[in-house]
This record gives C-alpha cells, sequence and structure tokens, in this order.
C-alpha cells in the first residue's frame, strides 16, 4: 500500500482517458450492456433495487478487468460483465455488496433523522405532481441542505468499500479484511483523493455547462431531446471515472494479476 501524492488525483483522471482513448467503443459497448442490464433488474419491483446494489461489486471488478485488458493490448469483450461471477470470490463480492446496500440504509435514515423526512416528503410529491417542461425549478434550501446531508452520509460509509471489490477479487482477502485496508488507503490517499473529486466536479461543471450552452444554441426546449444529446456526454464521463479508478488502485496497491484464477 503507496502513499501518493496529492498531485495523483490528477495525473488518475488524465491516465484514465488515456485508457479510455484506447478503446472507447469496446468500453462504451461494455458500459450500455451494464446500463440495460439493470433497467431489467429495476423491471422486478423492490428486488431489483436491492439487487442493483448488491451487484455493484461485479460491476465494478467487470470495469477493472476492462482497463487491465487495455493496457494488456487486449480486446474488451462484452462477456466480462459475465465473468466475474464465476471468481472463487463470488460469495465474498456478494458479502460487500450486501455492505453497499447497507451503506445507502444508513445514509438515507442519517438524511431522514437530520430533516425529520422533508427530503422524502419532497421525493414523493414530485413523483405525485411531475412538474411540466416549462415550470420553473423551485429553489428549496432546505431540500438542497438534506440532499448534500444524504451524499455526505453516503461517501462516509463508504470509504472502507472504496478499494475493496478488487481487494476481494485480485488479491483474495476476506470482506473484513479488505475493508480495513481500503479505509485506510482512502485515508493515507486522502489528499490526492480529495484533488481527484475537485478535479471531476469541475470537468462536470464544464461539460454541463458546455451541454446547456449547446441546447441554447440549438434552441432545443424539449428535454427528451436534450437528454438524448446529453446522453454521450454522461456515458464517457461515467467510463472516465472508472478508468480512473482503476488507475488509482494500481498506483496504491500495485499492478492488478494477468488473470482471473478460475
Amino acid at each position: 500500500m503507496e502513499r501518493v501524492p496529492a498531485a495523483s488525483g490528477w495525473h488518475w483522471i488524465r491516465q484514465g482517458f488515456a485508457l479510455f482513448r484506447r478503446q472507447p467503443a469496446e468500453m462504451a459497448t461494455l458500459f450500455v450492456l451494464y446500463c440495460c442490464f439493470n433497467l431489467l433488474m429495476y423491471l422486478i419491483p423492490l428486488f431489483g433495487a436491492i439487487a442493483s446494489f448488491v451487484l455493484i461489486p461485479f460491476f465494478s471488478m467487470a470495469f477493472m478487468s476492462a482497463c487491465r485488458d487495455i493496457e494488456l493490448d487486449k480486446r474488451v469483450h462484452p462477456k466480462l460483465l459475465l465473468a466475474v461471477f464465476r471468481n472463487p470470490a463470488l460469495k465474498r463480492l456478494l458479502g460487500l455488496g450486501s455492505c453497499y446496500l447497507l451503506a445507502v440504509v444508513v445514509a438515507i435514515v442519517l438524511a431522514n433523522l437530520s430533516d425529520n423526512g422533508y427530503l422524502f416528503e419532497a421525493i414523493a410529491k414530485q413523483v405525485e405532481n411531475p412538474p411540466t417542461t416549462d415550470a420553473p425549478v423551485p429553489q428549496d434550501m432546505r431540500l438542497m441542505q438534506s440532499v448534500v446531508v444524504l451524499m455526505c452520509a453516503y461517501l462516509l460509509a463508504i470509504l472502507p468499500l472504496w478499494f475493496a471489490a478488487p481487494l476481494i477479487a485480485w488479491q483474495n482477502m476476506s470482506v473484513g479484511k479488505a475493508m480495513f485496508f481500503s479505509f485506510f488507503s482512502v485515508i493515507r490517499a486522502i489528499k490526492a483523493i480529495a484533488l481527484f473529486a475537485v478535479c471531476w466536479l469541475l470537468i462536470n461543471l464544464a461539460v454541463n455547462f458546455g451541454i446547456d450552452a449547446l441546447l441554447q444554441l440549438l434552441q432545443v426546449g424539449n428535454m427528451e431531446i436534450g437528454a438524448f444529446i446529453q446522453m454521450p456526454f454522461v456515458l464517457v464521463l461515467v467510463i472516465l471515472m472508472h478508468c480512473a479508478y482503476y488507475v488509482s488502485y494500481k498506483q496504491i496497491f500495485g499492478p492488478a494479476p494477468l488473470a482471473e484464477e478460475s
């Protein structure tokens, strides 16, 4: 477990982008298939939402394996989405996925306690009475504060889970040991991770500003068309985040194994 300088946070993004550029179509295909799988799961009431969190470590490892294959000059195949389910660490990854679900529950409970349920009342009202496309978005500071509390609670809850999936799958650790090393690796690299988060936020803001300017230039007022134009940019940003995550793991814990154990 290496100590990394703060500047590494920016280098992770740059190197992640370099990985993505080598096989952009293959990585995009992998991500689209993942999105389709998620949509199919959400068609199953309640169970689908639960399963989507429990399976986070599996899909995370699919993208990690894809990044490793790119570095080895191997073609990224869609079968990687299912290959991780044959990993010998299957049960431990399921246990880690349950921890992800628990982290979400903890974040929701804390957010609910902090605002006496105001956030979820607001969400329920939005679901029952969705705003029209021309309706102005209300500026509710209390709602924004509740969202911030929810996000902060979730980020704190997942600190022990940050690098846990690759530590389990690639370094054959138990769930507890992986969470222990993950937590302290994040603490040791907190400056780099903080810089990574700030840079990532600025990139997202710049992309969103550019998309808004493009929509105004094209005079696009329809929300569906706007969402369709935004989709490729969102896809690229999410894939870049996965690539940067792989680079950060490799710098802190060393190179990934050449192949999964079978």
